[in-house]
């Protein structure tokens, strides 16, 4: 399912800004997916923050396992570091993240890639990687995220 949001945000000198959130959520992940949409820029703009978020991770608490993001705007990686989340084994079933570890932010390109045109589409390719599980699903309920500021509101 692709969705997206408009959002005012205010910084602090009060100026108020639209961003836009492309949304793409996948209700369960147990196996890689190529190029799933996310969806289409509404206006033209750059790509301030792409995030990853699930509502179940690890399922099986003795093997590792780890999701990773890779988003496209128009078949082209936006990021150098792709968001994604690890959990090691041993570390029990369900959500038993620990703050902050296993977790890797990711880092939007500064080549021009971030640069959107309206129309441009966005795609993730869901990278999940898992060791000895045959529970299923091991990741449920992914998200994905790519905020849009305009040029000019």
């Amino acid at each position: 399912m692709s969705e997206f949001r408009n959002f005012l945000s205010n910084d602090s000198q009060g100026i108020t800004e639209l961003e836009t959130q492309l949304q793409a959520t996948a209700i369960t992940l147990d196996a890689d997916v190529t190029d799933a949409p996310v969806g289409f820029a509404p206006y033209a703009g750059k790509i301030t923050k792409v995030w990853l978020a699930v509502g179940q991770i690890g399922q099986d608490g003795t093997n590792a396992a780890s999701l990773a993001a890779t988003v496209k705007k128009n078949g082209t990686a936006i990021c150098t570091t792709d968001p994604a989340l690890a959990k090691a084994a041993g570390t029990g079933g369900g959500n038993t993240l620990s703050t902050g570890a296993g977790i890797t932010q990711a880092v939007i390109k500064s080549d021009g890639t971030e640069v959107v045109a309206a129309g441009d589409q966005f795609t993730v390719t869901w990278d999940v990687t898992r060791t000895a599980s045959t529970i299923t699903p091991e990741f449920a309920n992914g998200i994905v995220m790519v905020a849009i500021k305009p040029y000019a509101v």
